[in-house]
C-alpha cells in the first residue's frame, strides 16, 4: 500500500499554510476495513464518523438527521478537540450519502473554504466507489490543484 501522497497531504495540512486544514484521501474499496491502520500510519487519530453520530444521537433515536449544518457542527466539535493534530475521519460517505447532490457540494464548499483556524486538521477518508460523495467539477479540481487531495493505491506485485 504506497501513502506517500496522504503523508504529504497530512504533512501539508500540519504545515500552517492552509487557513482551512482539511484534506481527501481516496482508497480502494478492498482498503476499507484498514483505514484505522492507515490513520496509525500517518501519525493520526481515527474517528468514525458512524460512531460520532450515533453518540451524538438520542437514545432510542430509530433515525439519524443529517443535515449539513448539523454536520458541520460536529466536524467542528471534532475539529476543535484536544489530541493529535491530525484526524482521520471514516465513514463520512455514509452522512453524505444520505444527502442530495446540492447539499454534498455544499458541505465540501464549506469544508474547502470556510472552515479556518481550527485546532486539529482533518482527512475524509473516502472509499472509490463513493465517488458521488466527493466534490465535483471546479470544486473537485481546486481540492487537486492545492494538494488537498491524495490517493492510496495498491501496487500489485508481479
Amino acid at each position: 500500500m504506497d501513502l506517500e501522497e496522504a503523508v504529504r497531504l497530512v504533512e501539508l495540512l500540519q504545515s500552517g499554510m492552509l487557513r482551512c486544514r482539511t484534506g481527501i484521501v481516496e482508497f480502494p474499496a478492498e482498503r476499507t476495513g484498514t483505514v484505522r491502520e492507515i490513520a496509525a500510519r500517518l501519525g493520526a487519530e481515527y474517528a468514525d464518523y458512524i460512531e460520532l453520530l450515533i453518540c451524538d444521537s438520542p437514545p432510542n433515536a430509530t433515525i439519524l438527521g443529517i443535515e449539513p449544518i448539523r454536520e458541520m457542527d460536529r466536524l467542528y466539535r471534532l475539529a476543535m478537540q484536544e489530541g493529535p493534530q491530525c484526524v482521520v475521519v471514516a465513514n463520512f460517505d455514509f452522512a453524505l450519502s444520505r444527502l442530495t447532490p446540492e447539499r454534498i457540494s455544499a458541505i465540501w464548499q464549506e469544508l474547502y473554504d470556510r472552515f479556518p483556524h481550527r485546532r486539529r486538521s482533518l482527512v475524509f477518508a473516502m472509499p472509490q466507489p463513493a465517488r458521488y460523495c466527493l466534490p465535483v467539477g471546479e470544486l473537485a479540481e481546486r481540492w487537486k490543484r492545492e494538494d488537498r487531495w491524495a490517493s492510496i493505491c495498491d501496487h500489485q506485485q508481479n
